[in-house]
């Protein structure tokens, strides 16, 4: 069965838009990135679940789309969607397999290693969420900027056929989470998601 390569990159940001733990804004960024990698490390433990809201900007259409769910890493490799509104659907990815279930249609399971970028990208984010800054540079180069109270950890594919579908993510937060996560698609589309911990209350 043929899947859009596309639509598996975006799909794999979207499962792992996660809470980051807080660091302090006097340090260098490199060890502030260890620090945030180390808090990772011990949050990812947690097993968090995350409500979701998403808007997606595309230029051709008069109106944003808009969803919302949660989300949740499993460590050490899975992770899960679960889409509220417009259509109920459950995403999982676990391992080298991506698991689709939406209303309507048949479920389906893809093995990602027949999409070689999607993998690739997918192995990155899952680093994100584990705290491993190598694995993440091996596919983005990595920029931590750091203000009084905000800071943005700015992600840019290296490979170029990633670059062709994602331009460029850009995670924001305050107090030690993250609040927004943008999706910058090349020709200018993107998409916005803002989380909150009320999945946890």
């Amino acid at each position: 069965m043929r899947c859009d390569c596309k639509r598996l990159l975006l799909l794999a940001l979207f499962l792992a838009c996660l809470p980051l733990p807080a660091f302090g804004n006097q340090e260098e960024p490199g060890p502030a990135l260890a620090r945030l990698m180390a808090d990772l490390r011990a949050e990812a433990a947690k097993g968090r679940t995350i409500a979701y809201r998403e808007e997606k900007h595309y230029a051709f259409l008069e109106q944003d789309l808009k969803s919302s769910g949660f989300l949740s890493f499993r460590p050490p490799d899975t992770l899960i969607r679960e889409v509220l509104t417009p259509e109920p659907a459950r995403y999982i990815i676990k391992g080298p397999r991506l698991i689709m279930e939406e209303e309507g249609r048949p479920r389906r399971e893809i093995n990602l290693g027949d999409y070689p970028q999607a993998a690739a990208f997918i192995e990155a984010l899952r680093a994100v969420l584990a705290g491993d800054l190598p694995a993440l540079e091996r596919h983005f180069q990595v920029t931590l900027r750091s203000g009084h109270i905000r800071w943005t950890l700015q992600l840019i594919p290296r490979d170029p056929q990633m670059g062709k579908v994602v331009e460029a993510i850009s995670l924001t937060g305050r107090g030690g989470l993250v609040g927004e996560v943008r999706t910058s698609e090349a020709g200018g589309d993107y998409t916005l998601m803002v989380l909150s911990r009320e999945a946890d209350q």
